[in-house]
């Protein structure tokens, strides 16, 4: 049976786990995830996936049971992990893919806490990632959009981004002024200039911070005309 939480409730619980590890200071510096995720007994192994079906495949959590095929020192094997640990790609390893690996590790956590709410043994998950290059099968789109999935990186989010410290240091950093979006997605070049520094400094990606201001109902929504209403204005666009 799942436990399903509701997204204020996923808040609550993922910021009172991350206080409790941190301590005080919870609100004001960048989530230890690795560490986090030690402390409440889960073990991290960097491995590759190493067939077709796997090549999109960034995290697993296992459950013990489920043999997942990665490159050994033997070549290409099917092994099965004990339970409670969380493979990460080795690709994400890489500073330059620090966010990604950052939030894949915070998914598949979200998962073990699944299994605590539960009350129950765990259910093996992936973490895949959809490419516009690449051809996705109907399965693989499935798992994508799969409610458990979704809920697991709406759970990354809140463990990385607590609301105190989503709040403080967007105070910080924009100086107590509003973070006015135009639109649904356009921001000012100030604005992008700023998120861009809160992002780096909790260490996730821009796109993930911005879902996030989001369901924490941090921007301040504007007409997109008060963003391009006078851009024409002066005859500069046009030689008619």
């Amino acid at each position: 049976m799942n436990y399903y939480l509701s997204p204020r409730a996923q808040d609550e619980i993922c910021e009172q786990l991350i206080k409790d590890f941190a301590g005080l200071y919870y609100s004001y510096q960048p989530v230890d995830i690795a560490g986090f995720a030690k402390s409440i007994g889960l073990t991290l192994r960097y491995v590759s996936f190493c067939n077709e079906e796997d090549e999109k495949r960034l995290g697993f959590y296992s459950d013990g049971e489920t043999a997942v095929n990665v490159m050994t020192k033997e070549g290409p094997r099917s092994v099965t992990f004990p339970a409670f640990n969380i493979l990460i790609a080795n690709e994400l390893k890489v500073d330059e893919k620090k966010h990604k690996r950052r939030f894949t590790l915070a998914h598949e956590v979200y998962h073990h806490l699944e299994t605590v709410f539960n009350n129950g043994t765990p259910i093996a998950a992936y973490r895949t990632e959809f490419s516009m290059e690449k051809k996705c099968s109907v399965a693989e789109l499935k798992n994508l959009m799969d409610k458990r999935e979704l809920q697991a990186d709406r759970g990354a989010a809140a463990l990385l981004m607590p609301r105190r410290l989503v709040r403080n240091t967007c105070r910080s950093v924009m100086e107590d002024q509003p973070i006015c979006v135009y639109g649904n997605d356009t921001f000012d070049r100030e604005t992008q200039n700023k998120l861009r520094e809160i992002a780096d400094f909790m260490q996730v990606s821009m796109s993930a911070l911005i879902i996030r201001l989001k369901h924490l109902n941090m921007l301040e929504k504007h007409n997109i005309k008060e963003l391009t209403g006078g851009f024409f204005l002066g005859g500069a666009a046009s030689d008619h």
